[in-house]
């Protein structure tokens, strides 16, 4: 989706009304599911509409349990960018089923949001393996008022469920953070309720 060497070659603008949203790969399968070998970049979401029901989410998982692996999110020489004030995830899920990620790269991610926040890699529910993935060149102004954090990886499930969280890099991270709120920026959270 979009290019690996040219910017804005995908450009979205966002002037909707609540509800909004914008996904590049969305699972709702209830079986088992892998998401391999897809690269995404030189995508660019601008527009008015702002708040938490404009999320941009690269991929989605909703439903079964989820395997993501071999993924280029962001091009080496191209971006994803967001210039609106809207919370931005590489991957999230929300299925009890559980996320595997591994040998994924995030890289060339710009969050130009003023309030919203920003989870690279999010987890709602289920376990979450996230091995051997490489976070790089990411950046954020925003305040993150919106939930009072910046992540890269964050594992949040509703109910108990495990965690390995092993053998990823993350480097070349810049949070640019003028605002009133107490915001932290985490490299890793995890919290199995």
């Amino acid at each position: 989706i979009g290019s690996g060497s040219i910017n804005n070659n995908f450009w979205l603008t966002d002037n909707g009304t609540a509800g909004s949203g914008i996904v590049g790969i969305n699972c709702a399968s209830t079986g088992s599911v892998t998401i391999t070998g897809n690269n995404m970049s030189g995508i660019r979401l601008d527009g008015t509409r702002a708040g938490a029901e404009t999320n941009f989410i690269l991929i989605a998982a909703g439903a079964g349990a989820v395997t993501i692996d071999n993924n280029i999110l962001g091009g080496a020489s191209s971006s994803v960018s967001i210039i609106s004030n809207s919370p931005f995830y590489g991957i999230k899920n929300s299925s009890t089923g559980g996320m595997t990620v591994s040998n994924n790269t995030f890289q060339n991610i710009s969050h130009n949001a003023t309030t919203q926040s920003i989870g690279v890699l999010y987890n709602a529910a289920g376990f979450l393996t996230c091995t051997g993935n490489t976070f790089q060149n990411i950046s954020s102004a925003s305040d993150c008022s919106g939930n009072s954090a910046f992540f890269i990886i964050d594992h949040q499930p509703s109910a108990a469920a495990t965690a390995d969280v092993t053998g990823n890099t993350i480097q070349n991270i810049n949070w640019t953070y003028t605002g009133a709120t107490a915001a932290k920026l985490y490299c890793i959270s995890v919290n199995t309720a």
